[in-house]
């Protein structure tokens, strides 16, 4: 395609503008322009006209409707067609980007199985997004490499909104399941204590053992009940109460040792 002689002696003309070289100037500085580490601040992006949250939301519509993490839309927008980054340090940001994903579900896979074999735990999308905010580099309060998406809004139907990482889904799931192991080791303590109580003391026995079948009658059946809940509460401080009064018993009899 040729460009007539009258288009060309106009362009020539925008360009000899006072304001055209002055705002050419600029942008080759911010091109050459270098950080800390003596590399390019700019990185150069292959998502061409296409908004870094439109393009987003374009993977996402791909992945049936899976909002895609920042990592993967940072490597999208910053590899050539034959899959290699754009530039060496696109490519270092990228891999420690990946290295810090993985340190962090390695981390995650030990809390849920101490001493156990370890499960695979893949993070989910706003820890995910909190990491990369973490590890890439940032230039005047902004994440280089995906400029100004952190505040465009990004359509609610494709995820919910992320307000934290103590909503993420894995490490609510590694919070139960400390509660959970915290909670059968009270359990144990409590067995002991009651088998002592049974032997020296059957009718108190009898009446803890009373209430922790009610107990578990109405946790079984009430337990999406408001009112449920609520009995269930009293119930747990009832037999609190009476576990305290049968352990202060045991230890006037000498089974069991003074309070410290």
């Amino acid at each position: 395609m040729s460009v007539g002689q009258t288009v060309w002696d106009a362009l020539v003309r925008f360009w000899l503008q006072p304001t055209s070289i002055d705002k050419s100037g600029k942008c080759s500085a911010a091109r050459l322009t270098v950080g800390p580490d003596g590399k390019p601040i700019s990185i150069p992006h292959t998502a061409g006209q296409t908004p870094f949250a439109g393009r987003r939301l374009d993977m996402a519509a791909k992945n049936g409707g899976v909002l895609p993490p920042l990592t993967a839309l940072f490597q999208d927008t910053h590899t050539r067609k034959d899959g290699t980054f754009v530039t060496p340090r696109a490519e270092q940001i990228h891999n420690d980007l990946t290295a810090r994903v993985l340190e962090e579900q390695t981390q995650l896979s030990q809390q849920l199985s101490p001493g156990g074999t370890q499960h695979p735990v893949e993070l989910g999308t706003p820890t995910i997004d909190r990491i990369y905010e973490q590890v890439a580099p940032k230039n005047k309060g902004k994440v280089i490499g995906l400029g100004s998406i952190r505040q465009v809004p990004i359509a609610s139907s494709f995820a919910p909104r992320y307000r934290g990482p103590e909503d993420d889904p894995v490490q609510l799931r590694a919070k139960i399941s400390r509660l959970e192991e915290t909670m059968e080791i009270e359990n144990s303590e409590n067995d002991v204590i009651f088998s002592i109580i049974a032997t020296h003391h059957p009718d108190i026995a009898a009446v803890m053992s009373n209430k922790r079948r009610r107990r578990e009658a109405a946790t079984a059946g009430v337990t999406s009940s408001a009112a449920g809940a609520a009995e269930e509460e009293e119930l747990t401080a009832e037999q609190q109460r009476t576990a305290d009064i049968a352990a202060q018993a045991a230890r006037e009899a000498g089974d069991l040792p003074p309070f410290e």
